[in-house]
């Protein structure tokens, strides 16, 4: 899919700006959300401002990391597009409000990771879809669900909560019984297309191989995203990432399921 120079201009150089601007604000209080007391500027800023630089630093790395995956395998503009809208938009509003209701305690909340998650869920979707009209491998979307599955089985079992971590285990693994035969022809098409790359030489195989290996880890980043740290007292606010990751990840779908619906509506009247 080829993408225009504004796409790479807003992605790769205006988000960055914007996210540098506010960095470099001398005085940032009045865009931290303070749950107890959230103004309309900090419910909506909070989500792009930082305070410290490697947080910062780290937040903007992993966003425009993500993005470059995404612009490597993205299959629906359209659909990139809308759900970016609502990544930088709607998402902020949303992660605040729910911290506000169900975390009241927190001291102060601010970053961009929220945002990144959304990327990183929705990366999921993305590469379901890549599977599909790509590779044209016949896969179904509980190939999505089992590599869900397997995430928060994972992330379970390392904070600790075996029960949950077993139920999940046991459903993916479960999905991927079911879909065994499309996971089969996936990894076929794949072996197949990594084969192509080496016929082209080192200078587009290795390249590949390590865009190929970055796109796998970041299908198992969720562990990463709800990774609970506590620093002078202030704790790392992996609710705010889990709200980004489930919004990324579903909401794609749910808009999918809609205009599938309304498009058989026209058909039928």
């Amino acid at each position: 899919m080829k993408w225009k120079p504004r796409d790479y201009i807003f992605f790769f150089a205006f988000i960055p700006l914007v996210l540098a601007l506010i960095f470099v604000l001398p005085d940032k209080s009045s865009l931290i959300l303070h749950p107890t007391a959230p103004t309309l500027l900090s419910i909506f800023f909070s989500n792009y401002v930082h305070l410290e630089f490697w947080h910062f630093f780290a937040n903007l790395a992993m966003y425009l990391i993500v993005v470059f995956v995404l612009f490597n395998i993205e299959t629906d503009k359209k659909m990139f597009y809308r759900i970016s809208a609502l990544l930088f938009i709607a998402l902020p509003i949303i992660s605040s409000l729910s911290i506000i209701y169900f975390m009241p305690k927190l001291n102060n909340a601010s970053g961009f990771s929220a945002v990144v998650a959304g990327f990183l869920g929705y990366l999921l979707y993305a590469t379901y879809n890549y599977a599909k009209r790509s590779l044209k491998a016949r896969i179904s979307s509980n190939s999505v669900t089992a590599l869900f599955g397997l995430n928060v089985a994972i992330s379970a079992f390392d904070l600790g909560s075996l029960i949950t971590g077993a139920a999940c285990l046991v459903i993916a693994l479960a999905l991927i019984y079911m879909e065994r035969k499309g996971i089969s022809d996936l990894s076929r098409r794949m072996r197949l297309r990594i084969k192509d790359y080496r016929k082209q030489g080192n200078r587009r195989f290795i390249p590949m191989s390590l865009f190929f290996f970055v796109w796998i880890a970041l299908l198992f980043w969720l562990i990463v995203l709800l990774y609970m740290n506590v620093e002078n007292g202030t704790m790392t606010n992996i609710f705010a990432h889990y709200v980004g990751y489930m919004f990324g990840l579903f909401v794609p779908f749910a808009l999918e399921g809609i205009s599938k619906t309304g498009m058989s509506a026209k058909r039928k009247a």
